[in-house]
């Protein structure tokens, strides 16, 4: 109790995460499409799948990963609101994955509607370093940027990307990853110090 009223106390789940297991699972429609017939016909209840690669998944040093540009990628789940409507008639939702970092996908084999770090990058949307220019995070053999959420209009866009983004793509929730890593030196556009604000950018987020 006194702990909660500390933090506050979270917010009663919805009832369907109760209907039966969350499924997390990758690979495409028709992974997806064939997981979700073999639990059936095991009697497997299931309430959602996590979809992770929702937005593609590219090789790097560690294996694989996601492109993080918050966009569903058509070519790995074709025909991806008919699979939606499916899954969702036989009472399974779709949750996805998201965080805030941002990377540059003007050089994918499969061409974005949208590059986010570009947009990002333009309105002076990214945390940046001493000299303005965006502060990239290595991440394994790719580099990323973040978003600024002391910049009350990076932090109104970013919650346009995931209404325009996310939940118009039909997923009724995401793992929200990846808060903890701003880096201590960075340049922050409310001028605070990046070190004091690190340990917030998780509540921001």
């Amino acid at each position: 109790k006194s702990i909660s009223q500390f933090t506050g106390v979270m917010p009663p789940l919805p009832s369907w995460v109760h209907q039966g297991a969350i499924i997390g699972a990758q690979g495409g429609t028709d992974k997806i499409r064939a997981l979700g017939q073999q639990l059936r016909e095991a009697g497997v209840e299931v309430s959602a799948f996590w979809l992770q690669d929702w937005v593609g998944a590219r090789k790097t040093s560690v294996g694989s990963q996601l492109w993080w540009n918050w966009e569903l990628d058509e070519h790995r789940y074709p025909g991806w609101d008919d699979f939606r409507a499916d899954l969702e008639a036989k009472g399974a939702r779709i949750l996805s994955y998201v965080n805030p970092f941002l990377v540059d996908v003007s050089a994918r084999d499969q061409p974005c509607k949208r590059n986010l770090f570009q947009e990002a990058e333009t309105a002076g949307f990214l945390v940046a370093r001493d000299d303005g220019s965006p502060y990239l995070v290595q991440n394994t053999s790719f580099s990323a940027g973040m978003v600024d959420l002391t910049n009350p209009a990076a932090f109104d866009w970013l919650k346009t990307v995931l209404r325009e983004q996310v939940l118009d793509a039909g997923a009724s929730g995401w793992m929200a990853d990846f808060g903890e890593a701003l880096p201590f030196d960075a340049k922050l556009h409310d001028g605070r110090d990046a070190a004091q604000f690190h340990n917030e950018y998780p509540e921001a987020w």
